[in-house]
């Protein structure tokens, strides 16, 4: 269920590579090529063979890989900087490197390097180990490559070192290849920083005064000024914005190293809010920008035009300055990072990932957030030189009009602004924006529960244990006399499909080649009858005989539809090629080649429009059978930066056009359109009562409100508190597939994730009807519950007399730790707490005064209560 990693690994490398359209001076550097570098295989070493030389003139690594192998070994690079390094003063890393190798194949395909970054602040919450945080870059054979990667997306407080990983491809097939590294260096930009780039000019000033003060109803101002900037930001009679930098919309324009440069223009009453218009007669811009006071937040809808036929590559700006406090940013609802009042570093605290950010002090908080129904390229942050906090959209003008008629030389972009509880950060933003925005939180299903699939079933399994393990969802192929059993008792029936690839054996090669890989794509999609012999050699493509597609059209013409829409909707790298991903897998039996799509539903004859085509044929299958399929299992739904530069596509676009920093060109971005295609799926599917079950990998935040059943395959939730707080009530499940720890299992109940099939009996038997009752409770942000421990995690589910809290010991070591309820916030006089779950369960612990009560935890133990 995972899908061939090359294709979405080299991708990746879009969203983080430096714009390097104007060459700009450095300043400070760390050159790591003056640290000493050591080479690993990861596994199988007698499959794999790797040197390293390394001398002043560089590195050269060299690496043979061995005939009949089936894996990819590892080779890596690692350097260690002998200490944890604050990298946040360095914006990018340079290097020059050069790919060889003694088969033309290596040299014509390249080879995709991942730098894998280290940092001791950027921490996986359940093991509490530092997260693997890459950037990819595809690397050409032959001559010397020089190229930028771009950090602003990285945490880098503490880097400790960095790994960098190359891959074995073609298995099975002996060769060799040598990496050359001649240069590789983080950098600072020279001159003043905002949003991760150098500029040329400082960044603009401030100023003016208020014209159109706006107020929300719980004491939120925001001040315009005249010409369109922020004159003031006060919260109840405390001021906290500035005028020092410019703030209101601003644009960059990605075409020279100038700073942003302030929409301006003239500002109108507008009812409740205002009006502002303006043109940019030198950057050939027009913009018409509305303010709104909506309740208790203030709604801000830019919208940019480009005024000539060349195609732009923008970033849109809202920017509000504020006064240099000790602000905290908030990273999730457990982290935050403190900002020193006097800083000037040349950082950019941001996020990618959640739809909202905060700023707070223990006065005042006030978040930024954005609407989940407008996928766009954007980034949250905090610019620590100027002071200024703000939302940035990525965006690609082009004269092209869609098919649907619509201009994509202009784009739309909103934001939204409101003041947030100090004290409760992050939790208290969540919670303002579950309440502003509950139609992106709506729960389709009547109980929560755990995730069953054909492949980890065991022959023989006791079905009342299927029931107790909380099996309540299951991805099917067949409609069989399982799905049968399972209707009949209360387990949902969605029907199996990977919609953003499709896969074609050729296990019938002992090695592939790209050319002969595209070969098989356009032959199949024509329905060459020669190439068709060839293909139903092998059983995975026969394998799919049974489907209720092939056996109305024939098993040719269910792969020739999925060959066509490969070719319609494959994406394109920035050079014009298919990004084909070829690998030797047991699934396949051999070697087989895997093409990513871009999902946009508007393609004709695209992947998109061919999984509903296939969808609604599965369907008929479970209608024949007399059953109704209950929705659909979206495996391998990647939502990574990928981006697809295939222009015949624009003009079917349904969002504004974006760019990856590293090229000069227009893109769509993959995990953006695969949230329009899901947003289709939903609104067609939801009145039939049908739900949507993706395997969710990367960033889904706009794929998350058309989402009924959370899940991620593995042996725990990867980030959590992440899909926690995009899921709030709806389900959360994972795929553990095999036994894993107590430990590690039982601290599934923080989040109130299921495990699905793979655990042993007892861990159901102990978890299962625990998780029934926090779930049928409700996950709430605002715990209202805090400790003398730093490294306890706290949830709570409930309130009232339903009312739960589920701790986690987060440290290695044993705690002593003291809880505080606050009663008045929760509006329930609590006595005492009930062990439901822990070492000590059914006992009753009294609270004190102040709401206060005492645990005795073990290291990395989890304990669940009900408040009473």
């Amino acid at each position: 269920m995972k899908p061939f990693s090359l294709v979405r690994l080299c991708l990746t490398v879009c969203g983080l590579i430096a714009l390097s359209l104007v060459a700009g001076a450095h300043a400070a550097t760390t050159d790591l090529l003056q640290y000493k570098w050591q080479s690993y295989i990861a596994s199988a070493p007698e499959k794999t063979t790797a040197t390293l030389v390394q001398d002043k003139e560089g590195i050269v690594f060299t690496v043979k890989n061995l005939a009949d192998n089936r894996v990819d070994t590892g080779p890596h690079l690692n350097v260690s900087l002998g200490g944890a390094r604050d990298w946040r003063g360095f914006q990018t890393l340079h290097c020059r490197m050069r790919l060889t190798s003694d088969v033309p194949a290596v040299v014509a395909g390249g080879k995709d390097l991942t730098f894998s970054f280290g940092d001791e602040k950027t921490r996986r919450e359940l093991q509490d180990i530092p997260v693997q945080q890459n950037i990819v870059y595809h690397l050409k054979g032959g001559d010397w490559q020089e190229f930028t990667l771009n950090l602003r997306l990285l945490g880098r407080a503490a880097i400790t070192g960095v790994d960098l990983w190359t891959r074995i491809l073609p298995y099975s097939l002996t060769h060799e290849y040598k990496i050359e590294i001649a240069k590789c260096e983080v950098v600072q930009a020279d001159g003043p920083v905002f949003d991760g780039e150098g500029m040329s000019d400082a960044f603009p000033g401030g100023g003016g005064s208020a014209a159109k003060p706006l107020a929300t109803g719980d004491g939120l101002q925001l001040r315009l000024a005249a010409d369109g900037g922020v004159a003031g930001l006060g919260i109840g009679d405390q001021e906290i914005g500035s005028t020092t930098a410019a703030g209101g919309v601003l644009v960059r324009d990605h075409a020279s190293q100038a700073p942003p440069t302030p929409a301006g223009g003239r500002l109108t009453p507008d009812g409740n809010g205002a009006v502002e218009v303006s043109d940019l007669p030198k950057l050939n811009l027009h913009f018409e920008n509305h303010y709104q006071v909506e309740g208790n937040r203030i709604h801000v809808s830019i919208h940019a035009a480009n005024l000539t036929k060349e195609t732009r590559l923008l970033t849109l700006y809202f920017a509000l300055p504020v006064q240099k406090k000790a602000w905290s940013w908030g990273r999730d609802i457990n982290r935050s990072e403190a900002i020193p009042a006097d800083s000037t570093r040349p950082y950019d605290d941001n996020t990618v990932q959640y739809p909202l950010a905060t700023l707070t002090t223990p006065e005042a908080g006030v978040a930024l957030a954005l609407p989940l129904d407008q996928p766009r390229n954007y980034r949250l942050a905090y610019n620590e030189q100027n002071g200024i906090f703000y939302a940035a959209f990525d965006v690609a003008l082009a004269d092209i009009t869609t098919a649907a008629g619509k201009s994509l030389n202009e784009a739309d972009c909103d934001v939204y602004l409101y003041q947030i509880d100090p004290a409760w950060g992050f939790r208290s933003a969540l919670q303002a924006y579950y309440a502003a925005f509950p139609q992106w939180f709506v729960k389709q299903v009547k109980r929560d529960g755990g995730w069953d699939a054909e492949r980890c079933r065991v022959p023989g399994y006791p079905n009342e244990e299927l029931l107790a393990s909380g099996c309540r969802f299951a991805w099917e192929q067949q409609p069989d006399d399982e799905a049968v059993w399972q209707s009949k008792n209360g387990i949902l029936n969605t029907i199996y499909i990977c919609p953003q690839y499709l896969g074609l054996s050729m296990t019938e090669f002992h090695a592939v080649s790209y050319d002969l890989a595209l070969d098989r794509l356009k032959k199949t999609a024509a329905g060459d009858d020669a190439e068709w012999e060839k293909l139903k050699q092998s059983s995975y493509t026969m394998g799919y005989a049974s489907r209720p597609y092939a056996k109305e059209h024939g098993v040719k013409a269910y792969h020739q539809l999925l060959a066509q829409s490969g070719l319609a909707s494959s994406i394109y790298t920035e050079d014009g090629t298919i990004p084909l991903d070829l690998e030797d897998t047991d699934w396949m039996g051999g070697y087989g080649l895997s093409v990513s799509c871009n999902l946009e539903p508007q393609i004709p004859n695209g992947r998109g429009q061919a999984a509903f085509t296939l969808l609604d044929s599965e369907a008929t299958g479970y209608t024949e059978k007399g059953l109704q399929p209950d929705g659909w299992a979206l495996d391998c739904y990647t939502c990574d930066d990928v981006y697809d530069y295939r222009a015949e596509n624009f003009r079917y676009a349904s969002l504004p056009l974006t760019f990856a920093p590293d090229h000069a060109q227009p893109a769509a971005m993959m995990r953006l359109t695969s949230a329009v295609w899901i947003r289709a799926l939903a609104e067609r599917s939801h009145p039939k009562g049908q739900i949507v079950f993706p395997n969710l990998i990367g960033n889904y935040t706009f794929s998350a409100p058309y989402t009924d059943v959370f899940g991620t395959e593995g042996g725990n939730v990867e980030d959590p508190a992440y899909m926690r707080a995009m899921a709030y009530r709806r389900p959360v499940t994972y795929l553990p597939y095999t036994p894993k720890p107590d430990a590690d299992t039982f601290f599934n109940f923080l989040y109130g994730a299921y495990p699905g099939r793979g655990l042993v009996q007892a861990q159901y038997v102990a978890m299962v009807p625990l998780l029934d009752q926090l779930t049928a409770a409700g996950w709430e942000p605002l715990t209202y519950a805090t400790s003398d421990a730093p490294k306890l995690r706290i949830e709570r589910f409930g309130s009232g007399d339903h009312c739960y809290l589920v701790f986690y010991n987060a440290d290695a070591q044993a705690v002593r730790v003291h809880v505080t309820v606050d009663g008045a916030k929760l509006g329930h006089p609590f006595q005492k707490a009930t062990v439901l779950f822990g070492p000590q369960k059914d006992k009753e612990i009294p609270l004190a005064e102040g709401g206060i009560f005492p645990l005795q935890m073990a290291g990395r133990q989890t304990w669940v209560v009900r408040l009473e």
